[in-house]
């Protein structure tokens, strides 16, 4: 079953990080080199992660990213994300005793099973059709992939992203 949720304006595509008790997702966007759909997830912030802010939820999809890649064995992987901050400690994490560490140091290590892999920086107009996704998640109880047909919801945000 879709659900479609309503339409959201720009304004409303800005993160804003969760009251003590909301629950909030994230959304992974897989797509091939031509910027085609592959797969896709909606899915309810773990609550392991859930209290940390904002650098935890991107930190959480990006191994949520590399988990469905893995999955569907993709041989190179490029992680996007729109918080420089979050990619600098991915990229420079030095500090494996935090909790922060010790994932970024996880992922590090998955990354590595990839033929190549690249995590770069894209804005947040970049960033948009996963930040959807991570709304949807809001609307189901737990989660919620795609696989080859993205969900109409996104249809037009993919068709756009391709434009720029």
């Amino acid at each position: 079953m879709i659900i479609h949720p309503p339409a959201v304006s720009e304004a409303a595509a800005v993160w804003v990080p969760p009251k003590a008790g909301q629950t909030y997702g994230i959304g992974v966007v897989i797509r091939n080199e031509p910027g085609v759909f592959m797969a896709g997830l909606s899915k309810k912030m773990d609550a392991t992660w859930a209290d940390q802010g904002t650098q935890a939820a991107d930190l959480y999809g990006m191994s949520e990213a590399i988990l469905i890649s893995q999955q569907q064995e993709i041989d190179e992987i490029i992680i996007e994300g729109d918080l420089p901050n979050v990619l600098k400690i991915f990229k420079e994490s030095r500090d494996v005793t935090s909790s922060t560490g010790l994932r970024v140091t996880d992922m590090a290590n998955e990354l590595r099973k990839f033929c190549s892999y690249e995590v770069a920086i894209v804005n947040r107009q970049g960033n948009r059709v996963a930040t959807r996704l991570a709304q949807h998640a809001n609307l189901i109880d737990n989660v919620f992939v795609w696989q080859g047909q993205a969900p109409e919801f996104i249809m037009p945000l993919l068709i756009s992203d391709i434009r720029l």
